[in-house]
């Protein structure tokens, strides 16, 4: 066998293979042998019928096993030679048939992982984060505690709408005289002024009384959330069933006991701890952020043009984005590879991001696991978390200046 390679572009060659004619009369001598066990023919058993018998019922079958069996030969062969290794299909192209007692030829177009020189990864320099906790954020943490123990009491029957106050409100709404998805609610509970309804629509109804109905027209914004709603014009019936006054508990050592906590101490203290925990997340995420612009700067090699087409089809963003992501795996593999000894995965690991994911979608572990089994998902699920662990590697290993 014969393999020589053309460099079509930075990923992709194109390996023309030659087989001679030993090689290929073993290839027919095998595809006989399979298609005599397979094949029917009257007066005949299976696995005796003669080659000629064969050839006249079964000459495709014949040709389609022997070029098969050839090229699963000679293909892997042709990679190991020249070090090649494709990160998708190839693409097979014969040109002529292949024939008993003579050589043959076919072409293989393959994308190959991109070849670069891995720059210093270790002392990247990163800008330091705070991990101080501002002091409001404490407060408003205090204050969601508050809100949670709130208790509700009727208002004063001349009490109007306003800010400050909870509403129960029934409320209709039509498009064209047709209800929508989320247009109808019975004994809704809101807090008025708090954001949690468009302002148009609580505009509308500031100032109603207990028992008073409202009807009005109301545009949803261009830009919101629900893409068929954006722009439409709505038709809303709105009463107000009842007011009330929110009482917040006092911030105090009963309201930590009441919470099953020893006193109030011990909840700043949790909720700082919390804290804590919460904006160190972030700022790794920040680090994380600033390696990938850093790396993304570094390298400017040449990503496989199939591996970019089927992650926008599969639509992750626009192209140069995808780009960018692709070549940043590529380096933080080669990454992994080079520091095998550090960057290690264990079982626990997987594990974790199967707990992980349950949480996520609130489906039982087993079932997460059984789903990744069957979609034979797992090596994206482990290639994802050695990314992962790869770029806390070199975060960890990062120079932080002030």
């Amino acid at each position: 066998m014969k393999a020589g390679i053309k460099k079509l572009s930075g990923t992709k060659k194109k390996i023309t293979i030659e087989a001679d004619v030993a090689e290929v009369d073993h290839a027919f001598e095998e595809a006989l042998k399979v298609v005599s066990k397979q094949a029917n023919i009257k007066g005949f058993r299976k696995g005796k019928i003669p080659k000629n018998v064969l050839q006249t019922y079964y000459p495709g079958e014949i040709l389609r096993e022997a070029v098969n069996h050839l090229v699963n030969h000679t293909y892997p062969k042709a990679l190991d030679e020249h070090k090649l290794s494709p990160v998708l299909e190839p693409h097979f192209h014969i040109e002529k048939p292949m024939e008993e007692g003579k050589k043959f030829e076919y072409e293989v177009e393959v994308e190959i992982k991109p070849e670069f020189d891995l720059k210093d990864y270790k002392g990247i320099k990163l800008k330091k984060r705070k991990t101080e906790i501002n002091p409001k954020d404490i407060e408003q943490e205090l204050s969601r505690i508050q809100e949670a123990k709130a208790e509700l009491k009727p208002a004063n029957k001349e009490s109007v709408l306003q800010d400050g106050l909870v509403a129960t409100i029934d409320f209709f709404g039509t498009i064209d005289g047709k209800p929508f998805e989320g247009s109808e609610a019975k004994s809704y509970l809101f807090e008025y002024g708090k954001g949690h309804f468009l302002k148009d629509f609580e505009a509308h109804i500031k100032g109603a009384k207990e028992g008073e109905e409202k009807t009005f027209d109301l545009t949803f914004p261009s830009d919101y959330f629900a893409e068929a709603l954006k722009g439409k014009i709505a038709a809303f019936k709105v009463k107000v069933v009842a007011l009330h006054e929110k009482l917040l508990p006092k911030l105090d050592d009963e309201l930590a006991k009441d919470l099953g906590k020893e006193s109030l101490e011990a909840i700043k203290t949790e909720v700082t701890t919390f804290l804590t925990k919460r904006k160190e997340r972030e700022i790794r995420q920040e680090y994380a952020k600033d390696v990938m612009d850093l790396l993304g700067k570094e390298y400017k090699f040449d990503v496989p043009e199939g591996l970019i087409d089927a992650e926008v089809k599969a639509g992750k963003k626009d192209k140069n984005e995808v780009e960018k992501n692709l070549r940043l795996q590529f380096v933080l593999q080669e990454i992994s590879v080079k520091e095998k000894d550090n960057i290690k995965i264990d079982p626990k690991d997987v594990e974790e991001r199967f707990h992980s994911l349950s949480h996520m979608y609130r489906q039982p572990v087993d079932v997460i696991k059984k789903y990744y089994t069957e979609n034979k998902m797992l090596p994206q699920l482990v290639s994802q978390i050695l990314l992962e662990k790869t770029l806390d590697f070199v975060i960890d290993n990062a120079t932080l200046k002030e």
